[in-house]
C-alpha cells in the first residue's frame, strides 16, 4: 500500500508538471497579497507574449479613455470639488489617463506584494491625450551582450538587432538605443523599423509630434 501511494503521488507530480508546462498566458487585474495590480501569469518571453502584452494595454488604455469620456459628458462633472479645499479633501475620480503596469506575481507561497524586481513594463501615457509617451521595461530584462546597429534614412531609421529570438531583453535594448540615438525628436513622424538578426522585420515604433507620443505595431 506504502509503494502504491508513493507510485501515485508521483503520477500526480508528473501530469501537474505537464498540465502547468501547457498552462497559456494570462494578463488581468486582480488582488495578490492585498495589493491591485496588472499580472501577467506564465509569462511568455517571446514575440507571441509581447504582442499579447501590448493587445491588453491598448485595451486597457481604451477602456480608460472611454470610462472618462463618459464621466464627462455626465452630471458627474456637476460634482466635481470647486475650491481648493474640496480638492484637497474630495475623493473625485480622475479625469486623466493613468500609467499602465504589468507585474509578473509573486511566488505562490509569498506573501510579500510586488516590487521593482517583478515589473515586466509599464507604458507611460499622456494624461490627457491618452497617447502613449514612452514604454520602459523593467530592469531584470536588461542584458548587454545584445548588440544593434542602426542605418539612418529620410524618415525612418532601420535597426538590426544581433538576436534571433525577440524578447523583453532585446525591446529593452531597442529602446536603450532609441534613447541615445534621438533621431525622433526633430522630426513631426520618424519610424524606427525592428529587425531581428536573420532579417525577419518584428517591429515597428512609430513617433508622432517631435517623441511626445508612440505607436507600437508587431508585424
Amino acid at each position: 500500500m506504502i509503494r502504491y501511494s508513493y507510485i501515485s503521488i508521483l503520477i500526480c507530480t508528473l501530469l501537474f508538471s505537464c498540465k502547468s508546462q501547457k498552462q497559456e498566458m494570462e494578463i488581468r487585474y486582480t488582488s495578490l497579497n492585498d495589493y491591485d495590480a496588472n499580472y501577467v501569469f506564465n509569462l511568455k518571453n517571446n514575440t507571441t507574449g509581447l504582442k499579447k502584452t501590448h493587445q491588453f494595454t491598448l485595451a486597457e488604455i481604451e477602456a480608460q479613455k472611454h470610462f472618462v469620456d463618459s464621466l464627462k459628458n455626465s452630471s458627474y462633472m456637476d460634482s466635481l470639488p470647486q475650491t481648493y479645499k474640496d480638492h484637497q479633501y474630495g475623493t473625485s475620480l480622475s479625469l486623466t489617463a493613468s500609467d499602465v503596469y504589468l507585474y509578473t506575481p509573486p511566488n505562490e507561497f509569498s506573501f510579500d506584494q510586488v516590487s521593482d524586481e517583478d515589473l515586466v513594463m509599464v507604458y507611460e501615457l499622456n494624461e490627457e491625450q491618452f497617447t502613449i509617451k514612452n514604454i520602459v521595461i523593467g530592469e531584470r530584462y536588461k542584458e548587454n551582450t545584445i548588440s544593434i546597429k542602426e542605418k539612418m534614412n529620410t524618415n525612418f531609421c532601420e535597426l538590426k538587432v544581433d538576436d534571433n529570438n525577440f524578447r523583453l531583453e532585446t525591446l529593452y535594448q531597442v529602446f536603450e538605443k532609441i534613447q541615445k540615438l534621438q533621431y525622433h525628436l526633430q522630426k513631426d513622424l520618424f519610424t524606427y523599423q525592428v529587425f531581428d538578426s536573420k532579417n525577419n522585420h518584428v517591429l515597428d515604433i512609430t513617433f508622432k509630434d517631435k517623441g511626445t507620443s508612440l505607436l507600437l505595431n508587431y508585424i
